[in-house]
């Protein structure tokens, strides 16, 4: 009988305040990603920031 090993890895959690908005992020690292949670969390905050801006 083969058995698998599952291990659990704990989520790191964050919290950034950048102005008036605080940002509380919850991370867990994954085998095969192609992208760091620096370079996710800056892309998720400039497109918030981006989302919010309204045309003149």
């Amino acid at each position: 009988m083969e058995q698998t090993k599952q291990t659990t890895k704990s989520p790191v959690v964050r919290e950034y305040k950048i102005g008036d908005i605080t940002y509380i992020v919850k991370a867990v690292v994954k085998d095969g990603v192609k992208e760091d949670a620096t370079t996710k969390v800056r892309r998720l905050i400039q497109n918030d920031l981006n989302r919010g801006k309204s045309p003149v």
